[in-house]
């Protein structure tokens, strides 16, 4: 659908790649100037925390939608919270049972409605 519309995938992904590869050696770079130390390991583990946060946004995890500002919200929702079971006393290992019930929640919705948006057409 793409290249009837005029747009060449194989650019736009290698141009996004390249557009990231640059934001992440920009970020290594402030990151390099804020601390003494920079850890090589330092972003090991949060790639579920990522996929995670753009799954409660809203963008399917079959592909083709979702939007930067449903991730922004993704990332606001998960971000808050480890802060707000501090704030309620709650025991660490509660944060991350939060966090997968609400990743589960929201496959769980974006797959109902996926579900849903078959049974209509169908009909």
């Amino acid at each position: 659908m793409a290249r009837l519309l005029g747009v060449r995938p194989p650019v736009v992904i290698g141009g996004a790649f390249v557009v990231m590869g640059a934001l992440t050696g920009l970020a290594a770079l402030l990151s390099a100037v804020q601390f003494i130390d920079v850890q090589a390991n330092a972003g090991i583990g949060l790639e579920l925390s990522v996929i995670a946060a753009v799954v409660v946004g809203g963008t399917a995890v079959s592909g083709g939608r979702g939007s930067l500002t449903g991730t922004l919200a993704g990332v606001a929702l998960l971000a808050t919270v480890g802060p707000a079971l501090t704030f309620l006393g709650a025991p660490a290992a509660w944060e991350r049972a939060l966090q997968g019930a609400i990743i589960l929640i929201a496959v769980s919705a974006e797959g109902f409605s996926r579900v849903r948006g078959l049974e209509g057409r169908h009909a």
